[in-house]
């Protein structure tokens, strides 16, 4: 039979059940906790745990005369009972111990609220709880506590380093906000609780929402949820309550700030975590949260900065009603092909950027979709280059000039891409020379039996004749007819230049300085412009076109007085890096330069560049 103890103390308020054996022992003159613990059959890491089996209760009534349910809501079992065994195994402490320097004296060595991981501010002397020693940074135990020092470097506990929190410390009103709750009713306790530790699996990594003094922005959230963080301090767990406090404290803006960090996690990260968060919804109780959350992931669809899962999920919502679409919706919804949508995305008008997964990504505008829909209806009408080559039998190289040449046009689409013909101009092209292109086959006209060899007249040069009457569109022809006019027509465009030029009289064409010179047509043009060189006739062909004609003497003095650079290394004995310096550094003049890549030089200029260099 169990007989009271002689000394049997009252109960100090807020006092953990460990805490009141502690002061039982020396009540009674006994040396060591460890004789309470045996009369109540427990182990001393379960005394220092402060969780007491049922038994061990009643054992303690029956030592101490007091009733055993005031025992009970001073231990750990009494909080785990009201959060759960999956939430008290998060938010109990019982490994370790916390304390407020200023609150350890001969009678209270250990609070019940010290067991609480979301409690980590003392309420009366506002200073953060220490779990470590400030001098060697070891882990406070039980048994410090008893002892009223660190165990390791022997520093007293109320000498430790105390940091305090004002009232305008992100800290206090979250805190403030714990200490009632634990004085509400334990329905109340378990729903916030169970609120706060799931949307740790949104903040853990982000940085911090909420300013103290014990740390800035730049501090990272860490909780308990990932396995990293699960030795975790008080003062950085302290914080992280701070900010699930904050988070749902103007609800739902900053719900909905946190969310737009959490977003930007990689997706395999993210993927885990917000699947856990997601398990808080399997409580009904937590309703308002639920659709405050689905409503942010279809504004993300909606803006199409979510991935292609939540389109998925939470298209039917929205009803196909996008701001912005991705490459994949446009293919999906509206059959556009894998090129043509990245013609579209060769236009950056129609595109803007979105954040995800701490990336930017390009999305189309979904103020441009009627785009995208006129271009479908016009597609209708419409044929490709390659299908427009096939109607006419020809290359694709060969119906681009057709383009150059004005014949065909081609219709511009959204993005960058043209390469569209109006089926009605192709089929009218194709009537109007219906003798090459019906009752021919152009490329035997262009290249005849030997493929590859390609004959003295092009398509175009074929169009023109027909244009000009040289064909008659209605009569059939051959490629001997064809040749037999031209060498005709060539007889009579001689005759015709050589009305215009004195008798002898050796006169050069474009096309033949441009072989002469081994320049472009452009860049004799260019120094035409500059007056470098001079037009000495210009004659008017039967089409109405101009043709150039120079003087063998204006041709003569240009090749005596400008050199290229290569021919001027080989003629002067220097090296073309030499010359190419003295360009460089404005010792001779490029007479092309900003005209042309080709780098000519004035001989005289290089004469006397020699001659001042010789003198030297």
């Amino acid at each position: 039979m169990v007989k009271p103890l002689l000394f049997r103390p009252k109960l100090i308020t807020g006092e953990s059940l460990s805490n009141y054996l502690l002061r039982l022992c020396e009540a009674n003159r006994y040396f060591h906790i460890s004789y309470i613990s045996d009369l109540l059959d427990m182990k001393l890491h379960q005394v220092h745990s402060n969780s007491f089996s049922n038994s061990a209760l009643e054992t303690l009534s029956l030592l101490t005369l007091k009733d055993k349910e005031n025992f009970y809501s001073r231990t750990t079992n009494y909080y785990e009972e009201v959060l759960g065994k999956r939430l008290g195994s998060q938010l109990i402490l019982k490994t370790n111990v916390k304390c407020c320097p200023d609150c350890v004296n001969k009678d209270v060595y250990h609070k019940i609220e010290w067991t609480l991981r979301f409690v980590g501010i003392c309420p009366y002397h506002r200073v953060i709880l220490v779990d470590n020693c400030s001098c060697c940074s070891k882990k406070l135990t039980f048994a410090s506590l008893i002892n009223g020092i660190c165990n390791n470097c022997g520093l007293a506990i109320n000498k430790m380093k105390k940091e305090v929190i004002l009232e305008k410390d992100a800290l206090y009103p979250a805190q403030f906000y714990f200490q009632r709750l634990l004085k509400q009713e334990t329905e109340l306790l378990w729903s916030k609780m169970e609120q706060y530790s799931k949307s740790f699996y949104l903040l853990d990594g982000l940085n911090s929402f909420v300013e103290s003094s014990i740390n800035d922005r730049t501090s990272v959230i860490q909780s308990f949820v990932t396995q990293k963080h699960g030795g975790v301090t008080n003062k950085k767990l302290s914080l992280a309550f701070a900010n699930a406090y904050w988070m749902f404290n103007n609800f739902p803006f900053n719900f909905y700030k946190v969310l737009d960090e959490f977003y930007q996690k990689s997706y395999q990260v993210r993927k885990y975590q917000k699947n856990q968060f997601e398990k808080l919804f399997d409580n009904g109780e937590f309703k308002v949260i639920e659709e405050a959350y689905d409503e942010y992931w279809k504004l993300q669809v909606k803006l199409r900065n979510a991935h292609y899962n939540f389109t998925v999920l939470y298209s039917s919502d929205i009803n196909g009603s996008y701001s912005n679409y991705t490459k994949k919706d446009l293919m999906n919804q509206y059959s556009l092909t894998r090129n043509e949508v990245n013609q579209i995305w060769n236009n950056k008008e129609f595109l803007t950027e979105v954040k995800r997964g701490g990336e930017y990504k390009e999305v189309f505008l979904g103020q441009y979709i009627n785009d995208v829909l006129k271009y479908l209806e016009n597609k209708k009408n419409c044929i490709t280059k390659k299908e427009v080559a096939v109607r006419l039998g020809l290359s694709i190289k060969i119906v681009t000039r057709l383009v150059k040449g004005g014949y065909l046009t081609q219709i511009t689409v959204i993005g960058s891409g043209n390469n569209f013909f109006e089926k009605v101009e192709v089929e009218n092209f194709r009537e109007k020379y219906r003798k090459i292109f019906i009752d021919n086959n152009p490329m035997g006209l262009l290249y005849g039996n030997e493929k590859g060899k390609k004959i003295e007249y092009s398509l175009i040069t074929l169009l023109e004749m027909i244009d000009e009457g040289l064909l008659v569109s209605d009569t059939a022809f051959n490629k001997d007819q064809i040749i037999s006019i031209l060498k005709h027509q060539r007889k009579q465009k001689s005759t015709l230049i050589s009305k215009h030029f004195r008798s002898g009289e050796r006169m050069y064409s474009l096309e033949e300085l441009t072989k002469l010179f081994k320049m472009k047509s452009s860049t004799i043009h260019k120094l035409i412009a500059k007056k470098i060189i001079t037009i000495d006739k210009i004659v008017k062909t039967p089409k109405g076109n101009q043709r150039y004609y120079f003087s063998k003497n204006e041709v003569d003095g240009f090749l005596s007085n400008y050199i290229k650079v290569p021919a001027a290394a080989e003629e002067f004995n220097i090296t073309k890096k030499k010359l190419l310096q003295f360009i460089k550094n404005g010792q001779l003049v490029n007479v092309l330069h900003g005209m042309s890549r080709i780098n000519l030089l004035k001989r005289k200029d290089i004469i006397e560049k020699f001659r001042v260099h010789n003198k030297k």
